[in-house]
């Protein structure tokens, strides 16, 4: 049966990587469950060395935790600043400028307002079948009703 990836072996992976800890130093447990899961092998000496899943596991924690960092700041400057008014609607890219184009790129500021929607901190708005018409809302804001005329 393959391990899960817990907190604990993805620290020690992080410490590895980050502080240059020994791989040798680490538990015999972890040792075997960081092998079954193909985040450490044998190199071509005969000694233990990370791989190259390790190593993208340990990046996709550091950008997941970023993400959660950027989504919490997104959602502070969207209660304080960019919707102030009850039912305001606003597009992903005027969040982008607000939070700093420079800092974030487009996708992780898309992925953090997936995140809040996720969370049920805000809500998105599809006005048509097009990707330029979706809006983002916090979630307790209602919708402005859609508006249909008929003819007669």
């Amino acid at each position: 049966m393959k391990p899960e990836l817990t907190g604990h072996l993805e620290n020690t992976v992080q410490r590895i990587i980050t502080e240059g800890s020994d791989i040798t130093k680490i538990s015999a447990d972890s040792a075997v469950k960081l092998t079954l899961l193909g985040f450490i092998n044998l190199n071509d000496k005969g000694e233990l060395q990370l791989t190259k899943k390790a190593k993208k596991a340990y990046n996709k924690r550091v950008e997941t935790a970023r993400i959660s960092r950027l989504a919490t700041a997104i959602h502070k400057k969207m209660i304080e600043e960019l919707l102030t008014q009850p039912g305001q609607l606003i597009k992903h890219r005027a969040v982008w400028e607000a939070m700093g184009r420079e800092d974030y790129s487009r996708d992780q500021v898309l992925l953090a307002l997936r995140l809040l929607r996720d969370q049920g901190h805000v809500k998105n708005i599809k006005k048509s079948n097009n990707n330029f018409q979706v809006f983002w809302a916090l979630a307790q804001d209602e919708a402005e009703p859609a508006t249909f005329s008929t003819n007669g």
